[in-house]
């Protein structure tokens, strides 16, 4: 669930691809198909507490848990996608 969230992106770094004039990143991961704050969150204990005790405060953290590990991902696929070695 994890990986499919975007919370833990899948990659490989392997330093002698730059010898060989490739990448060394590969993002193995597809793009997240699911939003941690629908998919991962409501199955953690500390997330379950977080909307217990302040509901506002979890909406807003989720809603940035969400665009930033969005953001992540995209930056890792920029990353991968270079072509500078």
């Amino acid at each position: 669930m994890a990986v499919e969230t975007g919370h833990f992106p899948l990659f490989r770094y392997n330093p002698e691809l730059a010898a060989q004039g490739k990448n060394p990143l590969t993002l193995d991961s597809k793009a997240p198909t699911k939003k941690f704050s629908e998919a991962q969150a409501p199955t953690e204990n500390r997330f379950k507490q977080l909307v217990k005790l302040n509901p506002e405060e979890a909406k807003t953290m989720f809603e940035e848990a969400d665009a930033f590990y969005s953001r992540k991902y995209e930056y890792l696929q920029a990353l991968a996608a270079l072509n500078v070695y």
